[in-house]
């Protein structure tokens, strides 16, 4: 149940991040970089 674990908390975690508003934009690009594994200077 480890993956689904995980799942839930990648799940939560986005969900969480929503309501913060424009720090969704700056944490969001960060989630990206993290989950596509290449870091991007903007």
């Amino acid at each position: 149940h480890s993956s689904g674990n995980l799942i839930n908390l990648a799940q939560t975690n986005a969900l969480a991040v929503v309501p913060v508003g424009e720090k969704v934009v700056e944490k969001g690009d960060r989630v990206r970089i993290m989950l596509v594994g290449t870091p991007l200077q903007t």
